[in-house]
């Protein structure tokens, strides 16, 4: 039996695979090659006995870059059914804004990462792909998705080559539900060196909220603001093979 004051968990992050197409220099998957992941049968009875058994409400797909997971929507859809909230983060870059009207009744959510509010920082953190402005792309999609009745978040990481960038432009182009400003952080071992070329002070990271706490977003909320070493224990992370992290 849980404590009275202790903390439900309710969300889970599924890491689906943790094969990416972008380069992001600060970010722990930067590989093309996955190195094992789980179909949707293999997946299926985790997600359910998590879904009917732990009490878990919302389910988020995560990557890597979830996409590249071949039965990706066949996961969700199957979260959906056993009356979940849905939720993916992707880089969009494998997505087409017809893609919502298919995915819509399925996926609640779709959330999107940035960086920057100018492509030519995005292309020098990595977050790019030949032929795709990344900020461009993830504009007319997420108005795709509110076309098509999937709510938007936004997740914007800060570096120290976007710590004095205005987001409100930005954020009033996607018009996202929900807004993150995450300070880079470091995964020991993993993603040392990117770390080390993007990090950010406290004291940058404090003029960045001071900048942007005052938005309104059109669900009536403020941006969340997270610092490196906030410790998040909200919700549950499993790995591509359906280990606790």
């Amino acid at each position: 039996m849980n404590h009275p004051t202790e903390r439900k968990i309710v969300s889970a992050n599924i890491h689906i695979i943790d094969a990416c197409n972008y380069r992001c220099r600060f970010c722990f998957s930067r590989d093309l090659c996955h190195h094992g992941h789980m179909g949707a049968e293999s997946w299926k009875p985790i997600l359910t006995d998590m879904i009917v058994n732990r009490g878990i409400r919302k389910i988020n797909f995560a990557g890597g870059e979830p996409f590249l997971h071949p039965d990706l929507m066949e996961c969700v859809r199957h979260c959906k059914q056993l009356g979940a909230t849905t939720s993916v983060i992707t880089n969009g870059s494998l997505l087409e804004p017809d893609d919502m009207n298919a995915m819509s009744g399925v996926l609640d959510w779709i959330g999107f990462s940035i960086d920057s509010c100018f492509e030519s920082t995005e292309v020098a953190l990595g977050r790019h792909t030949s032929n795709i402005q990344h900020i461009r792309n993830v504009v007319r999609l997420s108005k795709a998705a509110h076309d098509a009745g999937i709510h938007v978040k936004l997740d914007i990481v800060v570096t120290g080559q976007s710590a004095n960038d205005d987001f409100r432009r930005i954020i009033d182009m996607m018009d996202p539900e929900r807004v993150k400003f995450m300070q880079v952080t470091r995964v020991n071992g993993v993603n040392d060196d990117g770390f080390l070329e993007t990090r950010i002070d406290d004291m940058m990271f404090d003029d960045v909220i001071d900048r942007h706490r005052d938005i309104v977003l059109r669900s009536g909320k403020h941006p969340v603001f997270e610092r490196s070493d906030d410790i998040i224990d909200s919700y549950l992370m499993l790995d591509p093979l359906g280990r606790i992290r």
